[in-house]
């Protein structure tokens, strides 16, 4: 096993059932969910990134595109904040969300219409880069503690 071998996302075995470990709460069509998301930038963005998924599920299953539109922006602002400060401790917990949130996606994909479809399946793209930023970001740390037992 080379130290620098990145695990790809599309070939991950142990996560392949995974599924959401959250609902979606207070979803985009509801007069509070400006309170709700704004309470979100203090919450762990791991959890909350599969809270905007589980709101975009249920958007997408009423037929409410615009209000899944809604909840996918603020999805990727916390997807571009993980890929670029993942914590490499939580790889396991950001691969196994990543995994919930493709196998949830991928569900919907029939239910959504072909013009909004590019738009959420771009999901599937961020989580894997969420995945591989997790999974350098542990490498580096293995490789720095591994250094720091070094004599020099």
């Amino acid at each position: 096993h080379p130290p620098f071998e990145i695990t790809p996302f599309r070939k991950e075995s142990e996560y392949t059932d995974a599924e959401l470990q959250t609902s979606a709460g207070i979803s985009p069509d509801n007069f509070f969910y400006f309170f709700d998301s704004f309470f979100d930038r203090f919450g762990d963005d791991l959890r909350v990134r599969e809270e905007r998924i589980a709101e975009i599920r249920e958007m997408i299953q009423q037929g409410k595109f615009e209000e899944a539109l809604e909840a996918l922006e603020i999805y990727e602002a916390i997807a571009d904040r993980l890929e670029a400060e993942i914590d490499p401790e939580r790889r396991d917990e950001a691969r196994r969300g990543a995994a919930a949130i493709r196998n949830a996606i991928l569900e919907l994909e029939s239910e959504i219409p072909e013009e909004f479809r590019e738009e959420f399946l771009s999901i599937l793209e961020k989580e894997e880069a969420i995945v591989t930023s997790a999974e350098i970001s542990s490498k580096i740390k293995e490789l720095c503690e591994t250094l720091s037992k070094l004599d020099p």
